[in-house]
């Protein structure tokens, strides 16, 4: 719930603010002191905003022990972790695993949820990092993400991404064209 949420947000951001506080001498303003305290708002505001973001999707999970999807009854297996990078950084989200009594592939349905079935990387994470490999290499713009981003993300898969999305864009580069010179003025 809400007050939950505050609160253990609140405890983590006075805790960790507290503790910077105290081992950091920040009497007198200077760069170092000044590039200190910004990593440290930094780290704060991706730690709350982690924490947010993990709770509320740890909320609307499915917690049952049946579902039907397509038809086809699943029971639930078991919780599993699952790492997700978002524009705030990696997150570890708690969700429930369900499969068909006879086996086969398992479904997340918090994933689906949220727009993630298959996926690790998130929209904007995605849409960021090949917006960059416009005009760089895979290795410049993890070195770009590195400086600017509260996220990482390895070479290889910038290459896997970027390969992966030219596949979808060659396949259907017709009905792209189209709208793309749907949308010019001559």
């Amino acid at each position: 719930n809400l007050e939950s949420l505050v609160a253990e947000a609140s405890d983590l951001l006075m805790t960790n603010l507290q503790n910077f506080c105290e081992k950091e001498d920040l009497d007198e303003l200077t760069p170092g002191a000044f590039s200190k305290v910004m990593d440290q708002t930094v780290q704060l505001i991706q730690a709350v905003g982690q924490l947010t973001i993990k709770r509320y999707l740890e909320r609307h999970d499915i917690d049952e022990p049946t579902l039907q999807h397509n038809g086809q009854l699943y029971r639930k297996k078991y919780k599993q972790g699952k790492d997700f990078i978002t524009v705030i950084g990696k997150i570890r989200v708690n969700r429930s695993v369900y499969q068909k009594d006879s086996g086969g592939k398992s479904i997340a349905p918090l994933d689906r949820k949220w727009g993630m079935e298959h996926e690790y990387m998130s929209a904007k994470v995605q849409e960021g990092i090949l917006h960059a490999c416009n005009n760089n290499t895979p290795t410049e713009v993890e070195q770009i993400i590195k400086k600017i981003a509260m996220y990482y993300v390895s070479p290889s898969a910038i290459k896997n991404l970027v390969r992966v999305n030219g596949k979808i864009i060659e396949e259907n580069k017709s009905e792209l064209m189209d709208r793309i010179y749907d949308k010019e003025e001559l």
